[in-house]
């Protein structure tokens, strides 16, 4: 991706606004965060100014250092039912996990937020500090693996991961296709040909409780303090880069 390309496309999802716009954004729509006392936090590499407003559905992103497969298997089933999308989500962490989001920020260059969802966003939350650590048994396998793990077993095995469309299709492809160097293991983990069996496996291995990750609003956002948990948001919020939000916090 082009720079400039790259600068519109944060530009979708991303504007600065000033501290006094935060504040009265905030007010308006934000009072169920605003209620927990402690926000959500964010770490950006690039993102310095005092105060955002995010709409992270208004652009699309890929995963952070690694492949795509678990992000377009996730959106294709959990986004069906109502989830936020891992692909048009901005990726937080409680406030428990608050140093872990600022060890995301670039020497003098970022800074780290606290994120503020507007009232009745939908928030998805994993059940470790980072979604990589969460293990999922697919198919045929006989012990679970990380999802950073079958990230890599995919991409070994020559699977696209475009979108869930293409994956699907690539693993039917190596099924079919006996002399692949990839379809004894293809083979074992998804144990058929048909398209339907193959959706059949990926589902039943991606469901929230097998991925021990739970849907919140901002009402119940509070019930998930018990320890470090990723988030993830794809509706608007107001960033507050956090020594502003140190100096206004006891005036909202």
């Amino acid at each position: 991706m082009r720079f400039k390309e790259f600068l519109l496309r944060e530009a979708k999802h991303r504007e600065d606004i000033s501290i006094e716009k935060a504040e009265e954004l905030l007010r308006a729509h934000c009072s169920d965060a605003l209620s927990h006392q402690e926000p959500m936090w964010r770490g950006s590499k690039k993102a310095a100014e005092d105060a955002y407003i995010m709409n992270p559905e208004a652009s699309d992103r890929s995963s952070a250092h690694t492949t795509n497969y678990y992000t377009i298997i996730m959106d294709h089933f959990l986004g069906s039912k109502g989830w936020p999308k891992r692909s048009k989500s901005i990726i937080c962490t409680n406030n428990k996990g608050k140093d872990y989001a600022e060890s995301y920020v670039g020497n003098n260059s970022g800074g780290l937020y606290a994120i503020f969802p507007y009232n009745g966003v939908k928030v998805g939350v994993c059940g470790a500090h980072d979604i990589w650590e969460l293990q999922i048994t697919v198919g045929g396998a006989t012990r679970p693996k990380t999802l950073e793990r079958w990230n890599n077993l995919y991409e070994d095995c020559g699977l696209a991961d475009y979108s869930f469309e293409d994956f699907v299709q690539s693993i039917k492809d190596t099924l079919d296709n006996p002399e692949d160097e990839n379809f004894s293991q293809v083979e074992d983990i998804f144990g058929g040909h048909s398209v339907s069996t193959i959706e059949d496996v990926l589902e039943a291995a991606y469901t929230p409780p097998e991925l021990q990750v739970s849907l919140a609003t901002t009402a119940n956002l509070h019930k998930y303090e018990d320890k470090e948990r990723e988030c993830w948001v794809s509706g608007k919020c107001v960033a507050v880069i956090d020594h502003v939000w140190e100096q206004i916090k006891a005036k909202l």
